[in-house]
């Protein structure tokens, strides 16, 4: 699986099983992902949590460089102790405010998978 393929993956709707119901056939726990059921999970926000893209991930899963509003980061490294934090990698070069990386920075929603062309387009944009 290419970056691009992997980032598609990463950000289809995801859905977790909170609670049971009569006549369930899902696990209480369960993450599902069946586009077929989407829509009808979205009606049901009692029974299905909708889940960010980065929740429930394995670190395999996670990308090596996230975007928000601001620029691309490479991303030094993922922690996952209680709720995923990244270390992002902050060029000094490109970020002239910043003197030092942003060391387990909440992962927030704002946050998305980025891949190393996003990375490459943005610090060559930056330097220019």
């Amino acid at each position: 699986m290419n970056e691009e393929e992997k980032i598609t993956e990463l950000l289809k709707p995801r859905y977790l099983v909170i609670a049971d119901y009569p006549g369930s056939v899902f696990e209480l726990g369960k993450i599902l992902d069946d586009e077929i059921l989407i829509e009808s999970m979205s009606k049901y926000p009692h029974l299905f949590q909708p889940l960010p893209w980065w929740s429930h991930r394995t670190l395999e899963e996670m990308p090596g460089h996230v975007k928000d509003e601001n620029g691309v980061y490479k991303v030094k490294e993922w922690h996952f102790e209680l709720a995923p934090k990244v270390t992002v990698f902050i060029d000094a070069k490109i970020h002239q405010q910043y003197r030092k990386e942003c060391t387990e920075c909440p992962l927030y929603s704002d946050f998305l998978p980025a891949t190393l062309h996003d990375y490459e387009q943005y610090t060559n944009h930056k330097t220019v």
